[in-house]
């Protein structure tokens, strides 16, 4: 596996390999077997598979949880070779995203649920796509569906700026207790690491009840029960699966999503699940 670490060693690894199929998986680092998954379908997808490590300050709309972001460059070293990743992108200096547009067009996508709860947090995601689009140029390109607005946001960039790239969706792996996979998660003591599970449970037996309490009530149970379980709920929202527009007045036979943002102990937690109603 090739480790590069700026961007003139990428640009020039890429004029040499500029006709290749490539799969892109852009991460912040702190990998886990989530970002594995992502990987390992590139690998099985793509001639060349090039992940990217840059923890990005431009989305970060709190300069603490920028200092606090775990970062493990030769542990995700170790786990990329093992993954078959052929090259990784690390670069050991701030990048200079001011080529990139300032993102203004997102519709509501920057308004609502992470948007609102982080202000500029999505220009900042937009920027360093952009930019890493742009410069590999990947055929397709991986990410996770735990960040299930980022998602729609990245779909958003791509349909914009008319980029010739397939964005794979990729499920969500969770640990075995339900909890969804995250690099924040490493800064949960391990009972309190068992304990965020519950935001799982809990989504899980809001949309069994979905069509027994309606959008509204389950809303309201949702964020009575994480309260009372020691978690500070930042949103909870059912949502139009994909699209993430708000649900019409009757939905019915609808694919809706259910998205969730809590801290427990200060850390920052997001997870979704899609529920069916009839």
């Amino acid at each position: 596996m090739l480790i590069l670490k700026n961007p003139l060693e990428l640009a020039d690894y890429l004029a040499v390999h500029s006709d290749s199929d490539i799969g892109l998986v852009p991460t912040m680092g702190a990998l886990h077997e989530g970002h594995g998954s992502l990987v390992q379908k590139s690998v099985h997808a793509h001639r060349l598979t090039i992940c990217t490590i840059y923890v990005n300050p431009l989305q970060f709309t709190n300069s603490l949880d920028l200092q606090k972001y775990p970062r493990t460059p030769q542990a995700d070293i170790e786990r990329l070779q093992t993954w078959g990743c052929n090259v990784v992108w690390m670069p050991e200096l701030e990048l200079d995203l001011s080529s990139c547009q300032a993102w203004t067009d997102l519709g509501f996508l920057d308004t609502v649920m992470e948007g609102a709860d982080r202000p500029g947090h999505f220009t900042g995601v937009c920027r360093i796509i952009e930019y890493l689009f742009k410069l590999i140029k990947p055929k397709k390109a991986y990410f996770g569906l735990k960040d299930y607005q980022q998602v729609a946001v990245v779909r958003q960039l791509i349909h914009t700026l008319n980029l010739p790239i397939e964005l794979m969706a990729c499920p969500i792996v969770r640990e075995a207790s339900g909890l969804a996979m995250s690099s924040r998660n490493s800064r949960l003591k391990p009972e309190r690491r068992q304990h965020a599970a519950n935001m799982y449970r809990c989504m899980q037996n809001t949309c069994q009840m979905l069509e027994k309490n309606g959008y509204s009530k389950s809303i309201e149970l949702l964020k009575h029960d994480l309260s009372a379980l020691d978690f500070e709920v930042h949103y909870a929202e059912f949502r139009e699966a994909h699209s993430l527009n708000p649900l019409p007045v009757n939905p019915s036979l609808s694919n809706t999503v259910l998205l969730l943002a809590c801290s427990l102990d200060g850390v920052r937690l997001i997870d979704n699940l899609e529920c069916k109603i009839n």
